[in-house]
């Protein structure tokens, strides 16, 4: 009897099985047209702009704006200007002077920014800072007077000393006489350019003067045709105040003197009516 060889099978996998192999792709996905472009930065734009191909780029540079040569006509500088936002008329700008402002100078700065080309926001801004530039010098200029008037006003107190309210309303006298036939806004005006022409402290001095000279108390006394402006009871208390105060006056009216008297004796008739 032979032997039979006897072959056994089991179910345990190889030792080392046969890797597996993706398939083919037949279409495969070509690069992005941009990643060819070595420089990191100019691909970087690219891809941030969007744009899809080298077309999508020389589109982009045939929109853009440059700026005309020297030689450029006129026309062709009004095509760049229209093209980088100017509007078609001056009015579209819409700038207004402020409030109480003469429109001549803004009127004709938008004719200047719209020759120039400007856009509406370039001509908007300018126009703002130049307002804003024109009220900060009126404010310093304001306050730059008022520091002066308080310097004035303070030497003229120091240098009549007791008497610098009656100069004060004497000088308020005077200054009624000045252009009579002016209304009160066109009349301030004119003291206002006559202050600011000889300074506040000359301008004081003036007055008082004139107002001593012209229109003291008196210059008052009765009303006889050469009596220029007649006093009113206010103007006559007022008097009355100044010459109680005035020790000089008060003593001579003490000691019966024929001229104190008499002012006196025509503030107390104006005071009451007379």
């Amino acid at each position: 009897m032979s032997e039979q060889a006897t072959i056994e099978t089991t179910n345990t996998p190889p030792a080392n099985p046969p890797a597996a192999t993706d398939p083919v792709d037949s279409n495969p996905t070509p690069p992005a047209w941009h990643e060819s472009i070595t420089d990191e930065a100019l691909r970087g734009y690219v891809v941030e702009k969007g744009f899809g191909s080298i077309e999508d780029v020389i589109k982009a540079n045939q929109s853009s704006l440059s700026l005309p040569s020297e030689d450029a006509t006129p026309e062709q500088w009004a095509e760049f200007y229209s093209k980088a936002g100017r509007p078609e008329k001056v009015e579209d700008y819409g700038i207004k002077a402020p409030d109480g402002v003469d429109p001549t100078f803004s009127q004709e700065a938008s004719k200047w920014m719209h020759d120039l080309g400007l856009n509406k926001q370039q001509a908007v801004g300018l126009n703002e800072k130049w307002n804003a530039f024109v009220d900060a010098q009126n404010q310093a200029q304001q306050q730059a007077y008022e520091r002066d008037q308080q310097s004035a006003l303070e030497k003229l107190q120091h240098s009549y000393g007791k008497d610098f309210d009656s100069a004060k309303e004497l000088a308020s006298r005077a200054m009624r006489f000045v252009a009579p036939d002016l209304d009160a806004e066109h009349k301030s005006d004119v003291m206002a350019k006559i202050q600011a022409a000889i300074g506040a402290e000359a301008y004081f001095n003036i007055f008082a003067k004139l107002g001593r000279e012209f229109f003291a108390e008196h210059k008052f006394a009765g009303n006889s045709n050469n009596n220029p402006m007649p006093m009113t009871r206010e103007e006559a208390d007022k008097a009355i105040q100044a010459k109680w105060n005035d020790k000089e006056w008060y003593a001579r009216y003490k000691n019966g003197d024929a001229a104190a008297l008499a002012e006196w004796k025509a503030l107390i008739a104006k005071k009451h009516g007379g």
